[in-house]
């Protein structure tokens, strides 16, 4: 299991650039995701900037969100991250 943050997704969603190849090689290790449950609307936050600042197309942000919100990933709540470490 690949806990994923929303940098890596970022890079992987967003990025065509080696940052971006790395981060799709090391996702594709594991099918089996775990991620912060609000990673999600990080990634959504961060893509929208990038939008706004014609750093990605519309249509790449659209491409994006679309990847997003058809993730099958394991959603943790801060409460349960904090009660299972250690």
């Amino acid at each position: 299991m690949l806990v994923i943050d929303a940098s890596v997704m970022i890079n992987a969603l967003a990025d065509d650039g080696e940052a971006g190849r790395a981060a799709r090689k090391a996702i594709m290790t594991d099918p089996a995701w775990i991620a912060p449950a609000h990673m999600p609307s990080e990634v959504a936050h961060v893509v929208s900037r990038l939008v706004r600042q014609d750093l990605i197309t519309q249509t790449r942000g659209w491409s994006a969100f679309e990847a997003l919100t058809r993730l099958e990933l394991q959603r943790l709540t801060l409460c349960s991250c904090i009660l299972t470490a250690g």
